[in-house]
């Protein structure tokens, strides 16, 4: 016996297409994010890995990145003041090096009303750059220190500058070689140094693995994955609503699937009749079977290839405006992997069973016709395989067992309740009302017949449309239920760097003002160096990010009693006239360090 044409299967083979094209096309689209984000996260650090430290950095991190066959660039930032017609400005100053930055561009212009230009490299030696908010700045001389730089262009857009509110300071950015001639770094200055390399994926890998191994005291390594951690949670937030948005479309794809499969079942049924009562057996019915969907999926497989990849342009088109760059091309086969899987899954898990049914059909078929009943054990072994068939998809796209198993109790509940409810729906308008016209009896009453499924069907319709309008109110709840967690009374200006003596005067000006405003706050820089009389150094934690606590520089703030914003969540709070030093701690970082009361 020959496979045949699949005539019976065509639609069973559209469905799976379908089902096949919707993950394909989403992951494809899911992937060029990441892969924008990525590269976007690279111009960010300025290369594609740097070290970061308090202090100078051992410069045998150049010597062995030069020698690995890297780009290398160096960055010293800080803070200080500049005076501008004799009143003083906090700036960020920035001395970088000529190679400068190695992912990304610098731009500049002449003035506010030039065009930009994307420079070369940073500033030369023996001359400055400036933001914006020194404009007035321009071809004037700006001294630094100890030294003098004329100030030739206006610095338009720096790659790897933060958007924090520490970094709000106007920007000058000199040239490394002039840094020491200002005099303004000695020893004990706050000053961030930043060694940046660039290269190929597996010679940064190598070379990170290095760095870990050598990695001195208070450096800590920033690369791609572990670099401006909002831009990594926006990347598996994203991921994760396109992958719930993909398992709820997914939904009436499944369902189309098993619909068709019991139509393309029961065309089957004559056939198998005829086909066993010439002496066909079930095992041989069943290997033919499973190569008439082999062959289904094979075919749907290509389709939905064919399908997805060319849905992903709607998709990005879609997605205009979200981003300001296009996204790049992804050339990855795990998109048409994931697709192929997905589309065996389902198409499995909902057509076997019914088929199976089906093999089962007496051959007493061919000379009367028996109404096929499935047995108890059949019903809960076709149940078993949706639900188990289900909840790998679900496993597969979002990667997350959680919330697998969350939206699967959401499906199965949903599954429950919304047939129940169709069904008392329709036998209320069945038995309710004065008139009753006949068609609308005969339809209401096919509806509710068990062998047509109508229900069933209607409830899958139903979830789908459910499941859009969530997407749609969640899209925009996600803000404003961010925007709510922040407190009215949240400060938006911050005054840091202040001089101690001008302390009262400004809480003074604050005051008669009408402007609420914290305490003053000293701040001291500090490391952790033991707890409980052990190096920090010879502890291990279990959580992960104990490891930057422990690498951290802390800024230390006292006051003799307990700010406004706080609350005490252990212990009480510091005594003034103690016979020991006492401190607290941070809620989150106590419970990352595993300290307690007494530590």
């Amino acid at each position: 016996m020959k496979t045949g044409k699949l005539h019976s299967f065509w639609l069973l083979m559209v469905a799976t297409i379908i089902t096949v094209a919707i993950v394909t096309a989403s992951q494809i689209i899911t992937q060029r994010i990441g892969l924008l984000l990525d590269r976007h996260a690279s111009e960010l650090l300025a290369g594609d890995l740097l070290v970061e430290a308090g202090s100078p950095l051992d410069d045998r991190y150049r010597e062995e990145a030069l020698s690995r066959g890297l780009q290398v660039s160096q960055a010293v930032s800080f803070r200080s003041a500049i005076f501008i017609d004799d009143l003083p400005q906090l700036v960020a100053i920035k001395a970088v090096d000529e190679s400068y930055p190695l992912r990304g561009n610098l731009e500049r212009s002449l003035d506010l009303a030039s065009a930009k230009e994307i420079a070369p490299s940073g500033p030369q030696a023996g001359e400055a750059w400036v933001d914006s908010k020194l404009v007035n700045l321009l071809q004037q001389d700006l001294t630094l220190g100890s030294r003098t730089l004329p100030v030739n262009w206006m610095l338009t857009y720096e790659p790897d500058r933060g958007g924090t509110i520490f970094n709000l300071a106007p920007r000058v950015m000199m040239n490394l070689a002039d840094l020491e001639s200002t005099g303004l770094i000695v020893p004990g200055s706050r000053a961030r140094h930043r060694m940046m390399f660039a290269g190929e994926l597996e010679q940064i890998e190598d070379f990170r693995l290095w760095l870990e191994d050598n990695l001195a005291s208070g450096e800590t390594i920033q690369d791609l994955k572990n670099a401006r951690p909002e831009m990594r949670q926006a990347l598996d937030r994203t991921g994760q609503f396109f992958s719930l948005s993909i398992v709820l479309t997914l939904v009436i794809a499944m369902v189309a699937i098993a619909i068709t499969a019991r139509y393309s079942a029961n065309l089957e049924t004559s056939k198998i009749a005829m086909l066993r009562a010439f002496g066909i057996s079930r095992p041989i019915l069943m290997k033919y079977y499973a190569k008439q969907l082999g062959a289904v999926w094979l075919y749907a497989t290509i389709g939905g290839f064919v399908v997805g990849w060319a849905s992903q342009f709607p998709l990005e088109w879609g997605l205009d405006g979200w981003f300001d760059r296009e996204l790049p091309p992804s050339y990855s086969l795990m998109p048409y992997l994931m697709g192929a899987i997905t589309g065996l899954i389902a198409l499995t898990g909902f057509s076997v069973p019914y088929l199976l049914n089906a093999i089962s059909t007496p051959p007493m078929q061919v000379l009367r016709a028996i109404a096929s009943r499935s047995t108890w054990q059949r019903r809960m072994a076709g149940l078993f395989t949706a639900i188990v068939s289900i909840f790998l998809v679900l496993a597969l796209l979002m990667q997350d067992s959680r919330i697998a198993v969350i939206t699967l109790l959401i499906i199965l509940g949903c599954a429950i309740v919304l047939p129940l409810l169709l069904g008392l729906l329709i036998r209320l308008v069945l038995t309710g009302g004065g008139a009753r016209f006949w068609a609308r009896q005969y339809l209401l009453s096919r509806l509710l017949s068990s062998s047509r499924g109508a229900v069933y069907v209607m409830s899958g319709f139903s979830l789908v449309l459910i499941a859009i309008l969530l997407i749609g109110v969640v899209k925009d709840e996600l803000l404003y239920a961010w925007n709510d967690q922040l407190p009215e009374s949240i400060p938006n200006y911050f005054l840091v760097n202040i001089p101690t003596a001008d302390v009262p005067e400004i809480e003074s000006f604050l005051n008669e003002s009408g402007i609420p405003a914290s305490d003053a706050y000293a701040l001291v820089r500090a490391r952790l160096a033991a707890i409980n009389g052990t190096a920090i150094d010879q502890i291990t934690f279990e959580d992960p990010r104990a490891d930057g606590l422990v690498n951290h520089t802390f800024n230390i703030s006292y006051a003799d009693e307990l700010p406004s914003e706080n609350q005490i969540v252990s212990g009480q709070w510091i005594s003034a006239g103690g016979s020991q030093p006492e401190l607290s701690v941070e809620e989150g970082m106590a419970q990352r360090l595993n300290l307690e009361l007494g530590d």
